[in-house]
């Protein structure tokens, strides 16, 4: 059919090094109606949750550099990735957001997060 986008298509894997550092999390999508009286209403936009994935382990110089390049090899968040989870079911995902880093005493931290495309 015409004007149909194929699903992302991963050619690349997060090494497992790096993805044990990341821990999931659910959200399901909500539509929210404030109204002038502090009433509010909520209903569910889908019937499934959309999996992310945030880093929760402060990463030692080697590991940060080894991120920092696969996700500059990967474009940011342009490119789709194949990541096992802790659960070990492979997933395709996409970094969302920008590269963010603090630096401490011998470790880092990185703020972003993966999300699943398919």
């Amino acid at each position: 059919m015409p004007g149909n986008v194929a699903n992302a298509a991963a050619t690349t894997e997060l090494p497992s090094a790096l993805a044990a550092a990341f821990s999931r999390s659910e959200e399901y999508p909500v539509l929210r109606n404030e109204y002038p009286s502090g009433d509010s209403q909520r209903s569910l936009l889908g019937d499934t949750s959309r999996p992310r994935w945030r880093l929760t382990r402060r990463l030692t110089a080697a590991a940060m550099s080894a991120l920092r390049q696969f996700y500059e090899a990967r474009g940011g968040p342009h490119e789709p990735f194949n990541f096992t989870d802790e659960d070990g079911i492979a997933r395709v995902v996409r970094f969302a957001g920008d590269w963010s880093q603090m630096l401490g005493l011998g470790r880092g931290e990185v703020s972003f997060e993966l999300i699943e495309l398919a």
